[in-house]
């Protein structure tokens, strides 16, 4: 009796086990599928950020309204220097007006902690030219040319904006100094 008892219950068991393991199958399924919508909504809102953020950054460079921080600089000539890290100070802002430079470049003395071989470029200015082209890695180009009224010196900025700011360069030249490129990030928040 108790050997049939037994036997109907492991029968039961393995009637049952099919719907049992359905239903843990399911259940599983279900969690999987909701932890892919989860990835796929983060994925999503990640996406969205991104395409605000080159948004800003596109029309912060074609309405002139940006600031560039530099943050690395590289000299090139005899004196070659490269990825020499910057503090925070040096930077370039671009208003529809004015354009505000506060540079480090190849010269005599040392401004302010910097390495002893460069001078800082200090100046604002209403004389200069603006032109923005898109290239075709979807990078921004900026040509600015700007005189510093006050000592007439003339200095040519090609800027290379990368979709969402960072990482972009700065390209200077000018008659009394070698070229210098900066490596730094884009600023639309002014």
């Amino acid at each position: 009796m108790k050997k049939t008892i037994l036997a109907l219950f492991a029968l039961a068991a393995v009637a049952v086990a099919p719907e049992i393991a359905t239903a843990q199958n399911q259940g599983t399924a279900m969690t999987q599928n909701a932890n892919f919508n989860k990835k796929q909504a983060r994925r999503a809102m990640r996406q969205a950020e991104n395409e605000a953020v080159i948004a800003r950054v596109t029309n912060a460079v074609k309405t002139q309204q940006f600031s560039f921080i530099a943050t690395e600089l590289t000299t090139s000539g005899i004196a070659a220097l490269s990825n020499i890290p910057l503090n925070q100070l040096w930077s370039v802002r671009v208003a529809p007006q004015t354009l505000y430079v506060y540079l480090p470049i190849y010269g005599t003395g040392g401004p302010l902690g910097q390495p002893s071989i460069f001078n800082r470029l200090d100046f604002n200015t209403s004389s200069f030219t603006y032109n923005v082209q898109t290239l075709r890695n979807g990078n921004m180009s900026v040509h600015i040319k700007a005189t510093d009224t006050s000592n007439s010196r003339n200095y040519t900025l090609t800027f290379e904006i990368t979709p969402n700011g960072d990482n972009s360069t700065l390209s200077m030249e000018s008659s009394f100094s070698g070229p210098v490129t900066f490596t730094g990030n884009v600023n639309y928040n002014m």
